[in-house]
């Protein structure tokens, strides 16, 4: 079986997204991984009346205790930043979710922000999501992929 996950960003109609992907996982591991990878962290901005997107390739790192079914997950570029402390695994699908991160600018704005994503392939080898503001907030968004160390 090949086993991956993957990340893109696009235009659809004038508007701007991110969406990850993977294979679906094939048994939880037991005990605490380590993931690293690649993220992308968007910033929805306006100049002269016009909205503009800001985006920044970076890295991605998580913490996965599947003994407790919780987690840690940060994403960073030069710019921009998001971190979860707070996430919770289901291992019944390979989820995880969190909804009290933060995303914004390093050193300046930041806003909170949900976290959605999945672990891929055989025992969970692969990891990855999408991170945004939160309500009415709208500025920020992060996809990310990872590997288990």
């Amino acid at each position: 079986q090949n086993e991956f996950v993957a990340f893109a960003e696009g235009t659809l109609d004038g508007e701007y997204g991110l969406l990850s992907g993977g294979n679906k996982v094939l048994g939880i591991p037991s005990g605490t991984f380590s993931y690293q990878g690649q993220a992308i962290i968007a910033m929805k901005g306006s100049t002269q009346g016009k909205i503009v997107v800001d985006n920044e390739v970076g890295t991605s790192s998580m913490i996965a205790n599947f003994l407790n079914n919780t987690g840690s997950l940060q994403t960073n570029t030069s710019t921009y930043s998001y971190n979860e402390n707070n996430i919770v695994i289901n291992p019944t699908d390979g989820s995880f979710s969190g909804s009290t991160g933060t995303i914004g600018v390093i050193g300046g704005t930041t806003e909170t922000a949900n976290v959605k994503g999945y672990f891929s392939g055989t025992n969970a080898a692969g990891m990855h999501g999408a991170a945004y503001s939160a309500g009415n907030q709208d500025n920020f968004a992060t996809v990310f992929v990872g590997k288990k160390q």
